[in-house]
């Protein structure tokens, strides 16, 4: 019997990603692929990686911490240990590493992975504030302005690695994240925003908000997925061949729909969407990862589908087109930073030697137009070198700021104070170097934006 079971081979299914360790080590004695000598070196190693843990979270001032605290710093342990050996080839392989590698080894190795994610994760939430959708959706905005970057500051990997601190995520994510936590979790969930942020951005901002208007007209205080709406209408315009980019669905395009699908069930719906998935990716020139991605929320959507063809409420689950007057977009940023801590900044800003560390502070730490309005007046930059700091904002930011500073002089109408004149000159001469089409998508943009005075002073 023990001889059977030796010899099989464990499905990396039946591991948990978020425990990886324990349910491999779990596994790894059931299968009788660790022995009890190798059992039990694992187990003194793990307790003296502890007593190490609990010394230098102490600074050598105590052998002994809370219960909670030396769980925390155990499954911290644990959970580095799972970041260097779920890497490896196969379970066996890993097993196999747990062995034989002095598990201060893996520890150190997985520390570093820790860091490494958690330097690329500031890059993608870069990416992400740059990209951030022109939608008036609460959850969205607030996760994207508040809810993600406290987690920089807050993250301790060397103590506690599979912890979430600071993250306030309100918005939901396309595909849930359920087996991950940690740097794993955080990076995922930016990995997914990023994707789903790319898909959004290949339509017109009037035509998500029709169809996420269409959804419920008071879509902004809705806890919903705004991809996910976009999809199911993207998925159904690629079926019908119409024009690229458009997402409007009319009554008679659903009974047209209704007249393709009688007959189908779940699995031959799928197939369809799958097939239409493709195309749709590959016309917009998205990336394969976005349409891997995106096919895992696929069962879930043509299963609501099914219910709906059977239930004859195909006009529910789609969007239909309505002809509305142009909706204004409700646009506000974070509070600024106090002075204190403004000052602070300021003084760290001073003394980065490299132009790249400088953009690097204010992408992570700047998060209100005012902060930005301020910086700029410092003067820290010349006008050549300010392209580089207009750039970091978003298309929304830099309506915000044409609304303000250049639209007025635009119109013939500006009195301007100094400060004010300074501003409009950086701007205008970023503008100028941009593409005539993206000049114009801000120009509109900003003519839809309704500013708070407290966003700039």
């Amino acid at each position: 019997m023990n001889s059977v079971i030796h010899n099989r081979i464990i499905d990396p299914n039946s591991l948990d990603p978020a425990n990886y360790c324990q349910s491999l080590l779990r596994i790894g004695y059931l299968y009788g692929l660790i022995d009890k000598e190798a059992s039990y070196s694992i187990q003194i190693q793990l307790l003296e990686l502890l007593k190490s843990q609990i010394d230098s979270y102490t600074r050598s001032q105590s052998t002994s911490v809370l219960t909670e605290v030396a769980e925390a710093l155990y499954k911290s342990i644990l959970y580095t240990i799972s970041l260097a050996i779920k890497p490896l080839p196969s379970p066996e392989t890993a097993i196999d590493s747990l062995k034989t590698s002095p598990l201060t080894v893996l520890f150190n190795t997985g520390l570093r992975i820790a860091n490494q994610k958690s330097y690329t994760a500031q890059i993608l939430f870069k990416q992400i504030q740059k990209s951030r959708l022109q939608t008036d959706n609460i959850a969205y905005q607030s996760t994207i302005e508040k809810g993600l970057h406290p987690f920089f500051n807050a993250y301790r990997p060397r103590y506690f690695a599979h912890d979430l601190p600071g993250l306030n995520i309100d918005y939901p994510l396309l595909v849930p994240i359920t087996n991950l936590t940690g740097i794993e979790y955080f990076l995922k969930t930016l990995t997914s925003l990023k994707l789903e942020n790319h898909f959004c951005l290949s339509f017109d901002p009037q035509q998500i908000h029709m169809v996420l208007s269409s959804h419920d007209e008071n879509y902004h205080d809705l806890l919903i997925n705004i991809s996910y709406q976009l999809l199911k209408n993207a998925l159904a315009c690629t079926y019908l061949k119409k024009p690229l980019h458009d997402l409007t669905l009319t009554p008679d395009d659903l009974s047209i729909l209704a007249q393709k699908f009688k007959g189908c069930n779940r699995k031959s719906l799928l197939a369809i969407f799958e097939q239409q998935l493709v195309l749709l990716f590959k016309a917009h020139n998205l990336s394969s990862s976005g349409c891997d991605y995106f096919k895992l929320a696929l069962p879930e959507l043509t299963a609501e589908l099914d219910t709906a063809l059977k239930n004859k409420t195909i006009d529910k689950f789609f969007a239909l087109y309505k002809e509305k007057p142009l909706n204004r977009i409700l646009f506000s940023t974070a509070e600024p930073m106090p002075p204190s801590d403004y000052q602070e900044f300021i003084e760290e800003f001073k003394s980065c030697r490299f132009q790249s560390d400088q953009l690097a502070m204010i992408q992570l730490s700047v998060h209100s137009l005012i902060d930005f309005k301020k910086i700029l007046l410092e003067q820290l930059f010349s006008i050549s070198q300010a392209k580089a700091v207009f750039d970091l904002l978003s298309n929304s930011d830099l309506a915000a700021f044409y609304q303000y500073y250049m639209f007025p002089m635009v119109e013939g109408n500006a009195e301007f104070s100094g400060d004010e004149l300074y501003l409009s000159t950086l701007l205008q001469s970023y503008l100028s170097v941009l593409t005539p089409e993206h000049q114009e998508q801000i120009r509109l943009l900003s003519s839809r934006l309704i500013i708070s005075p407290e966003n700039f002073y």
